[in-house]
């Protein structure tokens, strides 16, 4: 009986007498054929998750990268082991990054008990090429070593732990369709000392992205029909700035040598202040449309920067940030944000009594210089 086995538990050992009689009692047996009830040993396990340990959705923006965590069991006899192999084909919607980090950890990871494994003595790492395009890795495999095993195996001795854990980062691409689930999965492959191999797949997390579509349009055109909402006249050369909300990290090193992005303050329509980055620049078309895809699913602001000019007409810029929810289907034309455009003076209006007394004013003001006049021209006949 060998220490590494396919077998949990044997079934106790047992006599057989040679010959026997038949079951029909008139003839010898001299063959047996035995079938020991032994329990076998499930092969380990493997699973994946993306940004997180038991998160298999996760949404980016285009060229942002993220990390995927790959989960796999230890099999009790891995210091006997001949081969422990993870291997990760990648979707052509992802882009390898990198940054792999291997480590032995317990199932829920105790950062005093994580022990990281070493690249090019625990394990080694391989990159496969794409065949024509060499700046594209489409596979990458970490095999442990006699060491790696070893190690692993003494860790689970003194630490407990139980998992070992790949990490790697990828980005999507600009392939990636909008709202297009992009899978990931990995496969584990270990062969124990008596030369036994258990193959094992993982679940397929997912990754998407999304974007948006919004329509410049002159507010006055504006008509209805049974419900349904027209606008006559369509404006370009609308000009926006996109914003996405700053992170802590932004936040805290704003105005900093630290800072690696401007963090601007804009005020929402509510009167609330949000921290933002800009992200880029947008201008509506001829047909009034704009659109930006690639962006992970949340909020957003666009600011006008630039109000539209036609021959007839110079309109006002929008007073207030545009809030814009990217989520499923927010691309899609028929889920374009419509924004309204006025021309002519306009006083800002917050709610409150503020234009009131001025136009309150302003009456009191032409009074009083149309009763100076009557007066005049009185004491003139006079």
């Amino acid at each position: 009986q060998s220490a590494a086995t396919t077998a949990e538990s044997l079934t106790k050992p047992f006599y057989v007498l040679l010959p026997y009689t038949s079951n029909s009692g008139d003839t010898w047996e001299y063959v047996v054929n035995a079938q020991p009830k032994n329990t076998l040993i499930g092969g380990p396990e493997i699973v994946k998750d993306v940004t997180s340990l038991d998160n298999d959705h996760d949404t980016f923006a285009v060229n942002e990268a993220h990390t995927w965590i790959i989960s796999a069991d230890i099999p009790a006899d891995i210091a006997d082991g001949i081969k422990y192999e993870i291997s990760d084909t990648l979707d052509t919607r992802l882009d390898y990054v990198g940054n792999v980090k291997v480590t032995a950890e317990t199932e829920v990871p105790v950062a005093e008990k994580t022990v990281e494994l070493v690249a090019g003595t625990d394990y080694i790492l391989t990159e496969t090429k794409n065949e024509t395009d060499e700046t594209r890795v489409d596979k990458f495999t970490v095999a442990l070593t006699a060491a790696g095993m070893d190690k692993v195996a003494e860790a689970v001795d003194a630490n407990k732990v139980d998992t070992i854990r790949v990490y790697f980062d990828t980005k999507i691409n600009n392939t990636a369709e909008m709202d297009a689930e992009i899978p990931n999965q990995a496969t584990l492959q270990y062969t124990n000392s008596t030369n036994y191999t258990y193959d094992a797949e993982s679940d397929k997390p997912e990754v998407h992205t999304g974007g948006f579509n919004l329509v410049k349009v002159d507010g006055a055109s504006k008509s209805e029909v049974e419900g349904v909402v027209t606008y006559a006249n369509k404006l370009s050369g609308a000009e926006f700035k996109l914003y996405r909300d700053a992170t802590e990290a932004e936040i805290a090193a704003k105005g900093t040598d630290e800072a690696t992005v401007e963090v601007e303050a804009i005020t929402l329509e509510n009167g609330e202040v949000k921290q933002v980055v800009c992200i880029t620049t947008l201008t509506s078309d001829k047909n009034g449309a704009a659109s930006y895809d690639g962006l992970a699913y949340g909020t957003y602001y666009l600011v006008e920067t630039k109000a539209p000019v036609t021959e007839k007409a110079t309109y006002n810029l929008l007073l207030h940030p545009v809030v814009v929810t990217v989520e499923k289907g927010s691309y899609l034309e028929e889920s374009a944000l419509t924004v309204e455009n006025f021309s002519g003076f306009e006083l800002p209006s917050t709610g409150g009594i503020g234009t009131t007394i001025y136009t309150a004013m302003g009456t009191l003001m032409i009074c009083a210089a149309g009763a100076y006049i009557i007066l005049s021209k009185k004491r003139v006949v006079c």
